[in-house]
């Protein structure tokens, strides 16, 4: 069962402890770069570093608008690296194969190291194997 740990107009984070599993899902409210930088602040208030040992991490963004602004991706630039640390796995959904080559190719800028699914079950099969 999953419990809430964090929900704003921009994210809800679920935890399933049964699957030791979170579950970052991105809404498809448009970020501001303030936006983006206080969703990213709170995420690493709710779910600290210590209570990611053990757990893995599922971020969904297809219902997120592209990010087609230069300051919003250098703000996840910024945080990436801490938004993702600490998990045993990470996996990305996103809505489309382009998508999908953006994250790729920011996740690979900020030598970050996670898989990019267009498909949620795969991303869960391949997170909880």
């Amino acid at each position: 069962m999953r419990e809430i740990i964090y929900k704003s107009p921009y994210l809800l984070v679920t935890r399933d402890a049964e699957k030791r599993l979170f579950c970052a899902v991105r809404s498809a409210e448009r970020l501001t770069p303030e936006a983006a930088e206080e969703m990213l602040h709170e995420m690493l208030l709710h779910v600290p570093r210590p209570l990611r040992r053990g757990y893995f991490l599922l971020f969904d963004t297809r219902q997120a608008p592209v990010l087609a602004n230069p300051e919003l991706e250098q703000r996840f630039a910024e945080y990436g690296r801490p938004f993702f640390e600490g998990f045993t796995k990470v996996a990305a959904v996103v809505r489309t194969a382009v998508g999908k080559l953006q994250v790729t190719r920011l996740a690979r800028d900020e030598k970050l190291k996670f898989l990019v699914f267009t498909d949620e079950d795969e991303a869960l099969t391949w997170l909880l194997e």
